[in-house]
């Protein structure tokens, strides 16, 4: 089969490989479409591109040199000369085979996929059952393959702990901004789109955001008292991938006292001290798809957690998400900016990086 991969020189590649073996608890999946995100893998091509990572890459193989020799020098080179990431981490397809201890799945369902170890852009894909979830026929299979993403938003929604009538900020509407705004509306609560990019601030009034402010040197975030009969903001969503312009400084201060701040993603964390202390703001970085992620009992080996402890797991924020995409009240089709064939990989990719996408999928039935 084939399967996408970042090299050693951080150029994404197609590659021949072999098909994954079908493990205990799993089941493999002959993928439909995989989702290509803005931010996580926009991020991950970026930093390996980098040349100040490269420089140290070859400043720790200069080191391998003097102080181990030219033979360990070889060894380590030709070892990270072939080293290959596969990229991906949300696809949907249909079932081709099932491990004997999975009984509650067929062949030939249609099955979303997530998780950064299994969810691969590849042909097929063998993943644990408690990643997978069931796609009826209601929910266009294009939509279901952005299931990874629906659980992060989701998951940041939680931790927000949101109550209805509240008014949130949502800093950064690209697709993880774009679901946590529909997902804070469903929730009753009030929603202002915070964003650089004045077509996705467009996109998210479109889909029902309250109220906007267009992010740029200058925005002080007055008109925020207005909006919120001075008061303040509820909650903050940090959706973004960069703090530049203070948007951490000038978010912050338009909280209400005791506000909680959540943290969605990866950023270079640097927290205005004094803001957060006089408020006493409640800050959490939000944890990916929810409890479950990174417990290898529960992603590898199909564990469950007592619901009267954990109410929602990776997995059952999954099944919301397929929910309210079969019910028509989340929309992820507005966000699938276009779709490429799995063998236009790199076009794809290309697309990614010049900023203009909110999502590109990644069509494996051509």
């Amino acid at each position: 089969m084939q399967q996408i991969f970042l090299n050693h020189k951080g150029q994404v590649v197609l590659a021949e490989t072999a098909p994954p073996a079908l493990g205990k608890g799993q089941a493999l999946v002959k993928v439909l479409f995989s989702a290509i995100s803005s931010g996580t893998e926009s991020r991950s091509l970026s930093t390996t591109q980098n040349n100040s990572l490269w420089q140290k890459k070859a400043s720790r193989l200069l080191s391998t040199l003097r102080n181990h020799g030219v033979k360990k020098f070889y060894a380590t080179f030709n070892s990270r000369k072939d080293h290959r990431t596969p990229l991906g981490y949300s696809c949907v397809g249909e079932i081709v085979d099932i491990a004997e201890d999975v009984h509650d799945l067929k062949k030939g369902d249609l099955i979303a996929c997530m998780g950064p170890d299994y969810a691969f852009h590849a042909e097929y894909v063998a993943v644990p059952r408690n990643l997978l979830v069931v796609v009826p026929s209601s929910v266009a299979a294009e939509e279901a393959s952005l299931i990874t993403l629906g659980c992060i938003a989701l998951h940041a929604v939680r931790n927000a702990r949101v109550q209805l009538g509240e008014t949130v900020m949502v800093v950064g509407m690209g697709p993880l901004g774009q679901i946590a705004s529909q997902l804070l509306l469903l929730s009753g609560a009030r929603v202002i789109a915070v964003d650089i990019k004045k077509d996705r601030i467009a996109l998210a009034k479109q889909l029902g955001a309250t109220a906007d402010i267009h992010l740029t040197t200058q925005t002080d975030f007055a008109e925020v008292g207005e909006m919120t009969d001075h008061h303040g903001v509820d909650a903050v969503l940090f959706c973004a991938g960069s703090t530049k312009f203070r948007v951490l400084e000038k978010t912050a201060s338009v909280c209400r006292d005791r506000a909680r701040y959540v943290i969605v993603g990866c950023i270079d964390l640097h927290l205005p001290w004094a803001i957060f202390y006089q408020k006493e703001l409640e800050m959490v970085v939000s944890r990916s798809t929810g409890p479950g992620r990174r417990d290898p009992l529960f992603e590898s080996q199909n564990h469950t957690y007592p619901r009267g402890y954990v109410r929602w797991t990776e997995q059952e924020n999954a099944q919301e998400i397929i929910r309210l995409l079969a019910s028509g009240t989340l929309r992820f089709q507005p966000l699938i900016t276009r779709i490429f064939s799995f063998r236009d990989a790199k076009t794809a990719y290309h697309q990614l990086l010049r900023g203009d996408s909110l999502t590109l999928l990644l069509d494996y039935r051509t």
